[in-house]
Parts: C-alpha cells; structure tokens; sequence
C-alpha cells in the first residue's frame, strides 16, 4: 500500500473508527471483524486489549498517523496475536509497499529474506520501499512469492506489467552502461592526445598556445564521443 493508497484508506474508514482527527494528528481504530488463531487455527478468539501505535514512513503530509490496534487472544490456545490490516506487517511500525506488510505477517527479518533470494540486502530493501524498485528479474519476484506463500499479484499486481517493466529496467541499465563507457572512452582519448599536444606546443607563443588549446579540446571531445556513438 501505498502513502496515497494509505492517506485514502484512513480517510475512508466509518466515521466511528476515527477516534480523532486534528490538524496535527489522526487516531484510527479499524472495523471489528472475527480473526482466526494463527497459531491453532481456533475461531474462538475475543479482543484482550488495544495498543496505540504511532505509524513511521509518512513523509510528504504534517499529519501525525495514530493506529488504536487490537490485540486478540484464542480462548483455545491462549495465544495473542495482532489483528490484520492491509497498510503494515506484524511487528512492523513503518509504512512500506505490500512485500513490507507480507513479510512482517510471515516473521521474515530482511537479512533472511535477502538470503533466501540470493540477492545483497540493499536490493531486497529497495524493493520494499514506499516506492519500490522492481525486482532485478522474474525469477527473483517469483522466488520472493514462493516464500511468501503469495502470488506475484499480491505483491507487484499485474504479472505481465510487472515482467515489461523489469525488461525496461534491463535496458536502461544496459544503456547508461553503455554511455558511461563511450564517455571514459571519450575521457581517455582526450587525456592521450591532450598529452600529445602539450609536447608538441612549447615553442609557441601564449597566445597560440591558447587559441591551439581551445580548438583542440572541441575538436577532439567531439570526435571521440561520435566515435563511441557508432561502436
């Protein structure tokens, strides 16, 4: 869920699950609804008490965000648990994009996931972002979904969207690889004939010497970088 995804939600929400709303702050209950044990499966489960908890991430608004959530208890097994909600995870306090929510509810810590994908941490991290980035392929966004027990459409929506946006990511990662060596290649022919030159104008004048200079740097920077537009 998005900021603006979570901002319209809240603003959504039955009048009587808005504690309070302020200029400064907004404290939000959630519709009461019946929830299963995660631990036995039990529906035999009852509210045992409310926590405030202030939500962090909510960056672009002034207002403060206030969550009155629910813990319940199974009379079966007597374990207390969190209610569900669709903006953040279990044990979670921080907005963050669906894959966040997901694995906070399965208890996964980021390092884990990020060993279990194969991936460095940093990259996991920004695909859990507010706004996330793609993962680096299918086959890591799969793989993220398998160990989630979710579909691809839980976490990044339509499969196929997902897919192209992934290959346009390729590609213009691919393409200013490709710039940056056509401009160290450009660098490197200027640094070369750069030296050629200096050796070569010690018995002109000043004045030649920087009429020369100032044609050369033009004439050579655009020649090496056309150079590197067509290989």
């Amino acid at each position: 869920m998005t900021l603006e995804e979570f901002v319209a939600y809240v603003d959504a929400l039955p009048s009587d699950c808005v504690d309070k709303r302020t200029a400064e702050e907004v404290i939000f209950h959630l519709p009461k609804k019946k929830h299963t044990c995660p631990a036995c499966g039990s529906q035999h489960t009852c509210v045992n008490k409310y926590r405030d908890q202030a939500l962090k991430g909510i960056t672009n608004t002034k207002l403060r965000y206030i969550y009155h959530a629910r813990r319940y208890r199974c009379s079966d097994c007597g374990k207390t648990f969190a209610e569900e909600n669709p903006f953040i995870g279990r044990t979670q306090r921080k907005l963050g994009s669906p894959l966040k929510s997901l694995r906070g509810n399965k208890k996964i810590s980021i390092a884990k996931m990020a060993r279990l994908l194969g991936v460095p941490q940093y990259i996991y991290q920004d695909m859990e972002k507010l706004d996330p980035l793609l993962p680096p392929s299918m086959e890591i966004a799969e793989k993220t979904a398998r160990i989630l027990s979710v579909s691809i459409e839980e976490i990044w929506g339509d499969r196929q969207k997902l897919a192209e946006g992934i290959q346009r990511a390729a590609e213009e990662k691919e393409l200013k690889k490709r710039e940056k060596e056509q401009e160290r290649h450009a660098n490197s022919l200027y640094q070369d004939e750069w030296k050629g030159l200096k050796d070569s104008i010690s018995d002109l004048s000043l004045e030649e010497r920087s009429r020369l200079i100032e044609w050369w740097k033009r004439d050579v920077r655009n020649a090496a970088l056309e150079n590197g537009d067509k290989e």
